[in-house]
């Protein structure tokens, strides 16, 4: 990628004591991405959200694949650039999982990152524990229905304003999980949706920048 460096940036200091509670429509902008293949989330600011994917990209000819992997990354990244945030935060990928596709997973999420960046918006990586903390209290949320109903409880209850519904108007956990990258994307500008506990200040002492952004040449 041209123009980018990989540098240090000072994280902004989140404490629950020196932050006030803030505006569930702040004035800055900022997006969330829970990537999957079949299903991205993504949330704006706004209010707005929206599902990404196909199934069974993993079944096609690679010479197929590609194409449609790298066409289906940059509609997800050109929809979040598109928002012109000040900041975006995609959820880490979890190489330690073991169900498939995570070739064609890394391979998009560094392209949705990559769109990003191209635009000169500012990309912050959550690990997923640090998620579910930020909107839960806790990382251990149990599995499969139990975890997703807890993290779509936590936005209805935290940031209601975020549009999680499907078309058939049962809750989405992508969608919810992508509310909660959006929500930490904020709290990293310092513009958080809600007040940030301790809990909350711990999860974003873990979520890092991605590249540094070089300043336009004069």
């Amino acid at each position: 990628m041209a123009n980018q460096t990989v540098a240090t940036i000072e994280r902004p200091a989140v404490d629950a004591q020196v932050l006030p509670f803030r505006s569930s429509r702040p004035a800055i902008r900022t997006a969330g991405v829970d990537m999957s293949l079949r299903a991205t989330g993504v949330a704006l600011s706004s209010g707005e959200c929206r599902l990404f994917g196909e199934d069974k990209l993993t079944t096609l000819p690679w010479g197929v694949r590609i194409p449609k992997l790298t066409a289906l990354a940059l509609q997800i990244g050109g929809y979040a650039a598109g928002f012109k945030p000040d900041a975006v935060c995609i959820e880490g990928l979890d190489m330690a999982q073991s169900y498939g596709g995570q070739i064609e997973r890394s391979y998009m999420w560094c392209l949705i990152i990559d769109v990003l960046l191209t635009d000169r918006i500012p990309v912050y990586i959550a690990p997923s524990p640090q998620l579910k903390i930020y909107a839960t209290g806790t990382g251990q949320l149990g599995s499969g229905a139990v975890a997703k109903s807890r993290m779509i409880k936590a936005v209805r209850e935290q940031w209601p304003f975020f549009k999680i519904d499907r078309p058939n108007g049962q809750a989405d956990h992508n969608l919810a999980e992508a509310a909660v990258c959006c929500a930490i994307a904020a709290a990293m500008l310092e513009h958080p949706f809600t007040g940030v506990d301790r809990q909350q200040s711990r999860a974003l002492a873990r979520v890092t920048p991605c590249w540094s952004l070089e300043p336009d040449p004069a």
